[in-house]
């Protein structure tokens, strides 16, 4: 509703076209994950990628882009580092989210 009010009050309604990709787009992509990642990825990271890839989206499919790979580097860089240091091992479960989010947040603030 806010990005619809959003889109009301700027004049301009193909940001809400942005929006819908933006959430089908990510949350495709995150749910073939989850089915082919055999448990590593939940479902709670496919509800909370439509939600950012319908917010991200609103304001640019490449912003979308762009937070997609900042939340695997984060992660990936993180996941290194703990191994490195010896606290996570390959099997090692990690959160997921907090680096979608904070990618999504980069990305934001990255793209004009």
């Amino acid at each position: 509703m806010l990005l619809l009010g959003l889109s009301i009050v700027r004049g301009q309604y193909l940001p809400l076209l942005n929006a819908g990709l933006g959430a089908l787009i990510l949350g495709g992509a995150y749910l073939l994950l989850a089915l082919i990642s055999r448990g590593a990825m939940g479902m709670g990271d496919v509800k909370l990628a439509i939600v950012l890839g319908l917010n991200v989206g609103y304001f640019s499919l490449s912003a979308l882009f762009l937070a997609s790979v900042f939340a695997f580097v984060l992660a990936s860089l993180v996941v290194l580092s703990g191994m490195i240091a010896g606290k996570l091992n390959a099997k090692s479960a990690v959160a997921f989210g907090p680096f979608m989010i904070l990618g999504a947040a980069l990305a934001l603030l990255m793209t004009p």
